[in-house]
């Protein structure tokens, strides 16, 4: 099955959060996005305070969690409104334990969150980059058993989670990706463009995928879809 998010373009975040799919855009900084559970729009969830380039939301026990990129810009400055991890209802919590992270000689610049998931009431997050892997709540960081930066993560009884190699070329072409489960290994070929993931009701996994903005971010170029894989 596949459809897709009507008024969001940039998929980067999925979970079920107070009977709806709330799904994230990293080119909206101050909002999340609703849908039914049939996928229709159901308005959206405003943000306590904004989190730019959201890249990851978790959720556990009715808490819902929004995790910016906590990467800088291209120009290497600092990008504050990133590096925020914000619960609904509780305000901004303390930044995840990141500083000890090797980021290839260039002080955190490198670091490029992209996947969270809450389990036991403590917050793993994916890694796109320095290394891909998990990061506990320790700050160390564990490999998760086959190449590919992490798209997205989420915790079953096991960890799951978007796998994508790096682009390549010139021309930065995305590569596939692929869903992975842990002790399992592969369970499907994605698209390149795969950046959110969530548990499905009644089994299997949903994935978004994002689409793209036009250039002047006046509206959606290709809207953001979901599939669901069982």
């Amino acid at each position: 099955q596949t459809g897709i998010f009507a008024g969001v373009c940039e998929a980067s975040g999925l979970a079920w959060y107070q009977d709806h799919w709330i799904v994230a855009d990293n080119e909206i900084k101050d909002r999340l996005f609703r849908y039914d559970a049939q996928m229709q729009p159901a308005g959206t969830l405003m943000l306590e305070v904004p989190v730019d380039d959201i890249e990851a939301l978790a959720t556990e026990g009715g808490a819902l969690w929004v995790i910016g990129s906590h990467s800088r810009k291209k120009s290497g400055e600092a990008a504050p409104e990133r590096a925020r991890v914000l619960k609904i209802g509780a305000g901004l919590q303390p930044p995840p334990p990141l500083s000890g992270i090797n980021a290839g000689g260039s002080g955190d610049s490198g670091i490029n969150i992209e996947g969270a998931a809450l389990r036991d009431g403590q917050l793993w997050l994916g890694l796109r980059a320095p290394a891909a892997g998990l990061v506990g709540p320790d700050g160390a960081i564990r490999a998760l058993g086959q190449a590919g930066s992490v798209r997205d993560l989420i915790w079953t009884d096991r960890w799951v989670a978007i796998l994508s190699p790096e682009p390549v070329g010139e021309e930065k072409q995305k590569q596939p990706s692929v869903l992975w489960a842990e002790g399992t290994g592969a369970l499907a070929a994605l698209s390149a463009d795969a950046e959110g993931l969530a548990a499905a009701p009644g089994g299997g996994f949903l994935v978004v995928e994002d689409g793209g903005w036009e250039k002047d971010m006046s509206g959606c170029k290709n809207p953001a879809r979901w599939s669901l894989y069982r």
